[in-house]
């Protein structure tokens, strides 16, 4: 089944939800899909994997969920035991990305053309006026 719900994700989602599953599965080994529990799952998430960064556990049940999901759509399970586990919040640190005005002055003095530095300069101006 794993198989079949990996098929026409792209290679590195494919990659990363396969081990994701892998290391589910292998901490639960004792258990198949049908049997997993949303306590299961949940503490899987907030107990194992409790020194994982929140995004990490974010995408661990985001992973989780899709195979769940996959599975009650192929009837395989009744129902999806991820449904029903709260929201992971990830902070956005796209703030924390905009580079300094410093950098942005070396990659300015960098270009060769002035269309380039003007292009550099807007892009970091509009950069500025939404974050």
């Amino acid at each position: 089944m794993v198989t079949s719900w990996l098929q026409g994700k792209a290679d590195n989602t494919k990659r990363a939800y396969f081990r994701i599953v892998r290391d589910f599965f292998v901490y639960y080994s004792n258990k198949s899909i049908k049997d997993i529990t949303a306590e299961d799952i949940s503490f899987y998430i907030f107990k194992f994997c409790e020194a994982l960064k929140d995004s990490t556990k974010k995408q661990i049940k985001d992973c989780l969920s899709s195979l769940f999901s996959y599975a009650l759509k192929t009837a395989y399970i009744p129902f999806n035991s991820v449904a029903i586990i709260s929201r992971i919040k990830v902070p956005n640190k796209l703030f924390l990305k905009v580079p300094s005005h410093s950098q942005i002055l070396k990659i300015v003095n960098s270009c060769e053309s002035l269309r380039n530095k003007l292009i550099i300069k807007m892009l970091y101006f509009e950069l500025l006026f939404y974050t």
